[in-house]
This record gives structure tokens, sequence and C-alpha cells, in this order.
């Protein structure tokens, strides 16, 4: 008996570099999919980001126009005892170099004046 197969043979293979090219093409068009992907994503972000920072709340209620006083002590996180501390020496400080200022304007003045031969006497 002879063996005869009525199956159909299958069909060619296609060779390696067809194979090679396709993939190839498979991975030239995913990779310009997620480039696209990603610069739509980064898009939206940027624009969402712009908003959120350059929205800003508009004061329809008319408060914005008005002034706003801060407190100082509460931003350097100070207690009353170092604020008060502060304000008693900064104060004398502040007084010292006033006075030294002073001082020197009089030494200048009374220099001034001893060059031009008038002692501090009123002429």
């Amino acid at each position: 008996m002879a063996d005869t197969d009525t199956r159909a043979a299958p069909a060619e293979q296609p060779r390696d570099e067809s194979r090679s090219e396709a993939r190839r093409d498979l991975n030239k068009t995913v990779a310009q999919r997620q480039k696209l992907l990603l610069a739509g994503i980064g898009g939206v972000a940027l624009i969402a980001g712009s908003m959120f920072i350059f929205g800003g709340d508009d004061a329809e209620d008319g408060e914005g126009a008005g002034s706003t006083t801060i407190e100082t002590g509460a931003l350097v996180n100070r207690n009353l005892s170092q604020r008060e501390f502060v304000a008693t020496y900064g104060n004398r400080l502040d007084a010292q170099d006033l006075g030294r200022e002073r001082g020197a304007a009089l030494r200048t003045r009374d220099s001034a004046r001893l060059s031009s031969g008038r002692a501090g006497y009123p002429a």
C-alpha cells in the first residue's frame, strides 16, 4: 500500500530576512506611537500645570484689593519672649548706632569750625 497523504503541504515559510524586516517595521511604528503618546501626555501635563500656576484665584468678592498684614514673628517661628528680646536689644543697638552717627556728624562739624577759626562761638 502506497502511503498517499491527502493533506495539503504547508505553505512555504517566509525567510528570516523578511521576518526581521517586518519586525523592524513593527518596532518603528510602535516606537513612533509611543513617542506620540509621550508627547501628548507631556503636552496635557504642560497645559494643566500652566493653568494651575497662572490660573490663580480671582477675588470676585472684592477682598483682593485691600492690604494684607503678615505677622513676621510667625514666619520665623519665634515665640513671644524671643520677639521681646529682639525688640528690646535691637532698639538699643539701633540707638547706639544712631548715637555714633550723630557723634560723627558733630565731630565733623566741630572740626570744620575749628579749621575756620570759629571754635563753636556764635559770630
